[in-house]
């Protein structure tokens, strides 16, 4: 196999997403690429990674660099416009934010002239959604079970937790409140299921070695797809309810733009200590921009939701996509009670999770199913098998390697 020499770009800044980790553990053990890997969060490392950047042969910027938007990108957007080589980049949260608007993804994209966009999605959706970059080809790598890490947990009869799960709430802005209401079902639930549960939605999160603790105590586990219905080019959604929410006040607190003058030049003048002090004092008299939902009940977040997101504006492919989170869950033989979805067609309902109506009216079988322990380690037993057989982070880095060979 030749070796193809790689670039690639990472941002560091949380330990809280075990993907970050698993993507570049598949990139060093992989044979197939000669790596140089590079912070685009480290400001005194710019120079040197724009002089890389421009020499490369391939260039492949990890999600953790726009994901959450395309700032700490944008000092390299000159070395990448100047590259002798290939440029691929995978995008991250593929949904319509207020901190991370696709058309800012999308503007990067066209701006730098990307060779490949590597995406979540479904590739046929990919393609449509990514029209507007003329200069890509657009592949599909979804996120995959790095084995490793993510081992076996003990047999179900000796777990001590019936479902456990840790996630985000889903911001109001993405227009998908199925994560909310499976979360919200199961941990008020728990006593009449006669299960015990452990449940947090938006608390405590875990580094991958605390996630792989967990998962090993759980029997199961709760999920759904990843990304929305409503995902656009222009964010016009985004910003008609960021209307919506600063129209119908906040509470007498003052909003902190992220783009303001105020917050960049506290930015740049402020340590970190200093920063979150501040943060501390003011938080019961400001709010983030991005946050203005999260002061609303639910009533109030329910009647943003119905007046924006009407079935018309739906996107016009197929636009939720598996999630690294479900691939753990395999990795650590935990069963999955997820929401009927497509999940880029790998998983199938009855071979490797258990399906769930979005409305729970067929909750009495989930839980006869979820209560059977044989066919629960059947279950996990038949999706561990499909995940090792044609999903783990060597058969994506393969996918990579196919990939820029072809643009090479």
């Amino acid at each position: 196999m030749e070796k193809l020499p790689v670039l690639v770009l990472v941002r560091n800044y949380t330990s809280e997403l075990s993907y970050y980790d698993d993507w570049l553990d598949g990139f060093r053990q992989f044979d197939g690429f000669t790596l140089d890997v590079e912070d685009v969060g480290s400001a005194r490392a710019i120079s040197r990674i724009s002089k890389k950047i421009e020499s490369a042969p391939f260039v492949v910027a990890l999600h953790s660099t726009i994901g959450d938007g395309t700032g700490p990108m944008r000092p390299l957007e000159g070395a990448l416009k100047n590259r002798k080589g290939k440029f691929g980049v995978f995008i991250g949260n593929e949904v319509n934010l207020p901190l991370a608007p696709m058309a800012d993804k999308i503007r990067f994209l066209k701006e730098t002239e990307a060779d490949l966009i590597l995406t979540q999605l479904l590739e046929e959706t990919g393609r449509w959604f990514y029209a507007p970059v003329s200069s890509a080809r657009v592949r599909c790598i979804t996120h995959a079970l790095n084995p490793d890490a993510f081992q076996p947990g003990p047999l179900h009869s000796a777990r001590e937790i019936d479902i456990g799960a840790r996630s985000h709430r889903y911001s109001l802005h993405i227009g998908d409140n199925l994560r909310v209401a499976i979360h919200n079902f199961f941990e008020q639930n728990a006593e009449n299921l006669g299960i015990t549960a452990d449940i947090d939605l938006g608390g405590q999160r875990f580094d991958r070695a605390g996630w792989v603790d967990f998962l090993q105590k759980c029997r199961g586990t709760i999920s759904t797809e990843a990304g929305s219905s409503f995902l656009s080019r222009d964010d016009a959604m985004t910003r008609e309810i960021q209307a919506l929410l600063r129209d119908r006040g906040t509470k007498g607190r003052l909003i902190l733009s992220q783009d303001s003058t105020f917050r960049n030049t506290i930015r740049r003048l402020f340590p970190a200590w200093a920063k979150a002090g501040m943060r501390k004092m003011l938080d019961k008299h400001t709010i983030e921009d991005f946050a203005l939902d999260s002061i609303l009940s639910e009533e109030e977040m329910k009647a943003i939701a119905d007046a924006v997101f009407s079935p018309d504006k739906r996107a016009e492919k197929y636009s939720k996509a598996i999630s690294s989170r479900h691939f753990e869950a395999i990795g650590t033989k935990t069963v999955q009670i997820m929401m009927k979805g497509r999940y880029n067609d790998i998983l199938v309902p009855g071979e490797h999770f258990i399906s769930l109506e979005e409305d729970f009216s067929n909750i009495d079988d989930v839980m006869a199913r979820f209560s059977d322990l044989d066919y629960c380690n059947k279950l996990v037993d038949a999706s561990y098998n499909h995940v090792c057989d044609k999903h783990t982070y060597h058969h994506r880095m393969a996918s990579l390697y196919d990939a820029l060979h072809a643009i090479a």
